[in-house]
């Protein structure tokens, strides 16, 4: 059985780092991201553009509070139809690993 594990932020990437050196890992797949809780609003997210507390786009005044209110609102569009299920349960892990 496949056994797969996550390292989220650079304390625990470096701890999982020094695990697999010394060999003490027994992980086949990890997933890593150097965002302390995974990147949210990281790399292929929605930025929020502006450090400033408000921002014109087309002509209408948008501020921050609106940009954070979208990414959840798509968070969690993204997050309803999802199926949740250990990695290992998957059909397409299953086919490449059975």
């Amino acid at each position: 059985s496949l056994k797969f594990g996550r390292a989220y932020g650079f304390r625990n990437i470096q701890s999982v780092i020094l695990k697999l050196k010394r060999e003490k890992c027994d992980l086949d797949l990890i997933e890593v991201m150097a965002c302390p809780s995974g990147c949210n609003n990281g790399g292929g997210q929605l930025k929020i553009i502006s450090t400033s507390s408000e921002m014109e786009v087309e002509n209408r005044l948008v501020t921050n509070s609106d940009v954070k209110e979208r990414i959840v609102a798509i968070e969690r569009c993204f997050h309803e139809d999802l199926i949740e299920r250990k990695p290992e349960d998957s059909p397409l892990v299953q086919k490449v690993y059975g």
